[in-house]
C-alpha cells in the first residue's frame, strides 16, 4: 500500500493531498477520494481512487479522523469508474 497514503491522518490531509483533478466523497464511514494523474503514453487523464475509514466523524470538519482502508492498484477512464470501484470496495466487506 501506497506509504503517501497511510500518513494522511484526517480529512484535511486527504484533502489537500487529493487536490488537482480530485473528487472527496463522504459515503456511509468511508471517505472515497479519486484523483486524476496525467498520462503522457496516452495523452489523457487517468483516475485512481483510494478509500479511507472515518474512524473519528466529527461532522464535517477537517479533523475527522481517517486510516487508509485500500487504494485502487488500476487506473480508470474517468472519475465516475473510479468511484464505482471504491463503493464496490466497500460493499464486499
Amino acid at each position: 500500500m501506497n506509504t503517501t497514503l497511510q500518513a494522511l491522518k484526517t480529512a484535511a490531509d486527504v484533502k489537500k493531498a487529493f487536490a488537482c483533478h480530485a473528487n472527496l466523497i463522504h459515503y456511509g464511514a468511508f471517505l472515497i477520494a479519486t484523483k486524476g494523474t496525467w498520462n503522457y503514453d496516452t495523452n489523457r487523464l487517468d483516475y485512481t481512487a483510494a478509500l479511507f475509514d472515518i474512524l473519528t466523524d466529527t461532522g464535517k470538519t477537517a479533523t475527522t479522523t481517517v486510516m487508509i482502508a485500500a487504494e485502487s492498484d488500476k487506473t480508470f477512464l474517468d472519475a465516475g469508474h473510479a468511484i464505482e470501484w471504491a463503493i464496490a470496495m466497500i460493499h464486499a466487506r
